[in-house]
Formats: structure tokens, C-alpha cells, sequence
């Protein structure tokens, strides 16, 4: 079995293979299939596509993100914590109307909810493992989101180039091209979140290796960083 960043890691950069793209649109098969959520095509901005997720989304996500990595026991570089988090609050607020725009358009889906290259195994026929199935909302969500999620994961392996195959395949299966800030804000939010999640292992008793998660935790802010430097 081989996951799908594994294969795009080997193979000629920014080319994307037949299985590759089967992959591709077997991952966003279920937007030809999903019903958009009726209760979102609302207006609210991002705290409503996010609402039903929990407490830790919406702006209150960015804020809890930027308390949590900020603590002084984990010794992250708060001088790039702060402003990270600072920029990504300005953008939800500036760019109320564009979150508004995805929920009245109907882009709000029910998806996989952690779709991550190791989720995606190239097999004869591919197949996407481990949805959030325990959770109908955790799922729910904006599939640029989704799917920035998954290019964000394949750059921090070192396959920043699927980035474009991924929304190129996307754009022509689903016909929607979503603002290219769009898609950097929610890689920057969800970085950060990934750097949270890295940082929760340092509290496992049985925790033998504590650099591999502050490295990490490290990796994600950079990449944070990067992206919404691309938001205005």
C-alpha cells in the first residue's frame, strides 16, 4: 500500500501521474455527491462555517491556537506566535463578505475532515481512510478548506507542488475556484492548529523523544507564517 504523498515525492516534479489523478477525483467524488448544507447559506462569516465544529473554531480558534502555543513551558518563538495569529483575526474580519459568499454559493459540505496524504492510499483502485465519522459537523465544512488542508500536509513533506494539481482537479471537477487568499488563510489557520495538536504530545507521560514535537510544532508556524503573509 502506498500513501499518496509517498508517490508524489518520487515522482517528476509538478507532474502528476494517471494514479495520481485518479486519486485526485476519487477525493473530490463526494463533492459531486454531497448535498451543500442548507443551514449554512447563511450570512456570518467564517465563525458560522465554523460554528458548529466547537469552541476551538471560528475566531475563537485563532485565539485559542495563539494562547495555547504561546505558553511559556513550550518555549515556541512568541514573536512569530502573535503576529501570525493577529494577521489571521484581520483577515476573517476583512474578508467577511468572501466567507459569506462560500456559505450563500452552497460550498459548505460534508467532507472527510482530516484528509491527509497518509489517508490517501494509492491502490488499484484508491481509497480514502479515516474519516471523521464520529462527527456528522466535524466534517462539515468548506472544501477549499479540506483541501488546502491536504496541499499543506504534502508541502510539509516536501510536495509543496501538488498544491496546484490538487485545486486544478478540484476547480474543473466542481467548477468553483476559490480566492487564492482564501486558500493561504486556511492553510495558515489550520498550520497553526497542527502546531497546537504537535505541542498536546509533550504532555504524554510515556513521551520519549519531545523534540520531534516542538520541531514539528516549529515546521507548522513557519508554514503559517508563509501563508498568510500571502493575505494581505
Amino acid at each position: 500500500m502506498h500513501a499518496f504523498v509517498g508517490i508524489a515525492l518520487v515522482a517528476p516534479l509538478g507532474a502528476v501521474n494517471d494514479h495520481q489523478h485518479l486519486a485526485l477525483r476519487r477525493i473530490l467524488h463526494w463533492r459531486d455527491q454531497a448535498a451543500s448544507d442548507g443551514q449554512l447559506r447563511q450570512p456570518g462569516g467564517w465563525n458560522r462555517i465554523a460554528a458548529r465544529r466547537g469552541n476551538g473554531t471560528g475566531i475563537a480558534g485563532i485565539a485559542d491556537n495563539a494562547r495555547e502555543l504561546s505558553a511559556r513551558e513550550f518555549a515556541l518563538p512568541v514573536a512569530l506566535i502573535e503576529p501570525v495569529c493577529a494577521r489571521q483575526d484581520s483577515f476573517v474580519l476583512r474578508a467577511a463578505a468572501l466567507f459569506d459568499a462560500r456559505s450563500r454559493d452552497g460550498r459548505i459540505v460534508e467532507a472527510h475532515g482530516d484528509l491527509r496524504p497518509e489517508h490517501i492510499c494509492l491502490e488499484p483502485q484508491p481509497q480514502i481512510i479515516d474519516c471523521l465519522e464520529f462527527s456528522r459537523d466535524f466534517r462539515t465544512l468548506d472544501p477549499a478548506d479540506e483541501l488546502a488542508f491536504l496541499a499543506l500536509e504534502c508541502e510539509r513533506l516536501g510536495a509543496a507542488w501538488m498544491r496546484k494539481p490538487i485545486f486544478e482537479t478540484y476547480t474543473g471537477l466542481a467548477g468553483d475556484a476559490p480566492a487564492d487568499t482564501l486558500l493561504h488563510f486556511y492553510q495558515s489557520y489550520r498550520a497553526c492548529t497542527r502546531a497546537k495538536i504537535a505541542i498536546w504530545h509533550l504532555a504524554e507521560p510515556a513521551l520519549t523523544d519531545p523534540s520531534k514535537w516542538t520541531t514539528q510544532a516549529r515546521h507548522y508556524l513557519r508554514l503559517a507564517a508563509e501563508h498568510i503573509a500571502h493575505c494581505g
